[in-house]
């Protein structure tokens, strides 16, 4: 325990705090009224320096999520409890205080060669946010794989028909689809609909909630964000389709459930395996291709970025490319045809 020294009308002591990755050391200094009180700050901050020191990289994940349990939503707990679950083993056991550049690097590294480029930086994530929480003087860069840049899967008006009569007697999956696709809604949102929300005066449904997972239970929570609060105006048949379900809820079963269904329903139909929120980018680019504002799109979709819909809209105009030429080839013919007409008056007109 180092000793307090006085300093004209107070005292001070030095607590060695860490060494730099130059080997230079680093103190903390504490000043006090009297001896024993700046030893007595001394000593605790010894104390809890100490058990930072022994703590495991695994316990400070696992204190991380404690901590952020009543800030944050469900989703982003269940997610933090997951990569602590199933990513990282190789370090966990490994002292806060005896990570290294290295060490963190070849961790990220073999994370990369068994996940997803976007696994991989929510793991980076979560590890760089709970170091930074119980040891901010750990200072590190990691080099992250590529983001993957994926073509857009979005199904054509003729396969949301096809998956619609491929339901069968399957009423709740169609309805499903029906508010999915013409919502769009996000199946989160889908799920967490009841009677209540249905304005049957106005063919409306509200949005403003969503179920989501966390743990091994789905609970309902509010929107991520402020755009995620709407109200989405819907056709009286579709309306009336979704009032027909009995009981309150409109979907009954859970997310997975529905998802499953949902699989087996393409299967049967003959169709590409589109994931269930292709169903929104549908929605989205039926809206684009009838021309609607992007802040309409926006606002009914629930979106707070136009990144998704930039990527919709390139592959809406990929897919009307043939048919946009053809109308340019027939305005551009109809401008040529009464320049040429204009032209021969002019040529007549001066003989």
């Amino acid at each position: 325990m180092a000793t307090a020294k006085k300093r004209g009308n107070s005292w001070r002591v030095l607590v060695y705090d860490y060494t730099d990755a130059e080997g230079k050391k680093h103190y903390k200094s504490f000043t006090g009224k009297t001896k024993r009180e700046t030893e007595a700050m001394a000593l605790e901050y010894q104390y809890s320096h100490t058990k930072k020191e022994k703590m495991t990289v695994g316990e400070a994940m696992k204190k991380y999520i404690m901590t952020k349990t009543a800030v944050s939503s469900p989703t982003t707990i269940s997610g933090y409890e997951n990569i602590t679950k199933n990513h990282l083993a190789e370090i966990q056991d490994i002292y806060l205080s005896e990570l290294t550049q290295e060490i963190i690097q070849t961790a990220i590294s073999a994370e990369a060669a068994k996940h997803s480029p976007k696994t991989v930086r929510n793991v980076s994530a979560f590890l760089s946010a709970t170091i930074k929480m119980f040891r901010p003087d750990i200072t590190y860069q990691v080099r992250l794989p590529q983001k993957e840049k994926k073509e857009m899967e979005i199904p054509e008006t003729e396969d949301i028909q096809r998956m619609l009569e491929a339901c069968g007697k399957d009423q709740e999956l169609r309805i499903a689809i029906l508010l999915t696709a013409f919502g769009p809604l996000r199946l989160s949102e889908l799920c967490a609909l009841t009677k209540s929300d249905i304005n049957r005066q106005k063919n409306e449904i509200r949005v403003n909630k969503a179920k989501v997972k966390a743990g091994s239970e789905y609970v309902l929570k509010k929107p991520k964000t402020d755009k995620g609060y709407r109200t989405i105006q819907y056709t009286e048949k579709i309306i009336s389709e979704a009032l027909s379900i009995e009981g309150e809820e409109i979907i009954k079963v859970k997310p997975h459930s529905l998802y499953k269904r949902y699989k087996h329903m393409l299967n049967r139909a003959g169709l590409p395996p589109y994931t269930f929120h292709a169903l929104r980018h549908y929605g989205a680019s039926l809206l684009i291709a009838q021309g609607f504002p992007t802040k309409y799109i926006m606002d009914r979709g629930g979106w707070e970025s136009r990144d998704v819909l930039e990527k919709i809209y390139a592959h809406v105009m990929t897919t009307k490319k043939e048919q946009l030429n053809e109308s340019l080839m027939k305005e551009i013919e109809k401008i040529e045809s009464t320049t040429i007409n204009t032209t021969m008056q002019h040529q007549n007109c001066s003989i």
